[in-house]
C-alpha cells in the first residue's frame, strides 16, 4: 500500500511524539486502518514533510513518531496569484483543486458583474473554509508540502486597487485577447484572473487594462471557467514554472 500522506497543522519536529487531531484519527485509523508500525507521511507548509511511524493506536487515539524529514518548506520560483470568479455548482471546487495541483501561491475568489452566485457573509466565510479543505485534499494527493493561501472574497474593482510593492505582471484570461503566453519572458510574480461563465464586461475590461493587465487568449476555443486556469497555469509553469 502506498504510504498515506496527511496535512497536519501542527509543529512537526524530528523524533517528537505527536497526538494527531481526531479528523486525522478517523481518517487512518477507521478509514485506512492503520495500526502500529505503519509509515505515514506528515506535512504542513510550516515545517516540511517528514516520514513517520503510527506507535499507538486505539478507537480514537492515534499516536506517531514524527522521523526524518524528506522535504522542506516549498519554496516557489514563479509565484502566481489566482483571481477567480465565482461559477455554479462544484466547478470551482475543481478549479481550485486543479489550481493548487499545478502550483498556485495563493487564490482569491472574486465576484463580478455577470457572476452568477452571490453569497451572504457567513456563506461566503464557510465556503472559503470549504475551499481550503479543497486545496488540502489536493496537496495531500499531490506530493505538494505548500498549502496556497486561500483570501477572502473579493470584488472585482478591489482586485487590483492595492499595489503589492513589487514587480507583477496582471493578466486576464479572454476571448480574443491580443497577448499570448509567449510575449511575456522572465516571469517571477503573476497575477492572474478568469472570468465567470458569462465573461467580464466592457467596464471591467477597460478598469483592467488601465491598472495594468494583459488580456491574453488561449486560442480559438471558448473554454469554461473552470478548464481555462487549468489551460493557462500548465502553459504558465511549461514556460516559466517546474512542468517540462
Amino acid at each position: 500500500m502506498r504510504i498515506p500522506r496527511v496535512y497536519i497543522p501542527m509543529s512537526l519536529v524530528e523524533n517528537r511524539y505527536l497526538a494527531l487531531p481526531p479528523e486525522v484519527v478517523n481518517y487512518l485509523g477507521t478509514v485506512l486502518r492503520l495500526s502500529a508500525g505503519h509509515k505515514i507521511k506528515l506535512f504542513n507548509e510550516n515545517d516540511g514533510e517528514f516520514l513517520s511511524t503510527v506507535v499507538r493506536q486505539e478507537r480514537r487515539k492515534l499516536e506517531v513518531e514524527v522521523g526524518e524529514k524528506v522535504s522542506a518548506r516549498e519554496e516557489l520560483e514563479l509565484k502566481i496569484h489566482l483571481f477567480l470568479c465565482f461559477s455554479k455548482g462544484d466547478r470551482m471546487d475543481y478549479a481550485v483543486q486543479k489550481a493548487t495541483e499545478l502550483g498556485v501561491s495563493e487564490i482569491t475568489p472574486v465576484f463580478s458583474e455577470n457572476c452568477d452566485v452571490r453569497l451572504k457573509p457567513d456563506r461566503a466565510e464557510n465556503k472559503l473554509r470549504h475551499f481550503r479543505k479543497v486545496a488540502i485534499g489536493a496537496c495531500e494527493q499531490s506530493g505538494r508540502v505548500g498549502i496556497p493561501i486561500i483570501n477572502r472574497t473579493v470584488n472585482f474593482s478591489d482586485v487590483w486597487r492595492k499595489d503589492s510593492g513589487q514587480a507583477v505582471t496582471r493578466i486576464i484570461l479572454e476571448p480574443g485577447g491580443d497577448k499570448v503566453f509567449s510575449d511575456f519572458s522572465d516571469l517571477k510574480r503573476v497575477e492572474i484572473l478568469v472570468g465567470p461563465e458569462g465573461g467580464l464586461s466592457k467596464d471591467e475590461l477597460s478598469e483592467a487594462k488601465l491598472l495594468g493587465a494583459s488580456l491574453l487568449s488561449l486560442g480559438s476555443r471558448i473554454l469554461r471557467a473552470e478548464t481555462a486556469p487549468v489551460v493557462a497555469l500548465s502553459l504558465l509553469q511549461y514556460l516559466h514554472g517546474d512542468i517540462g
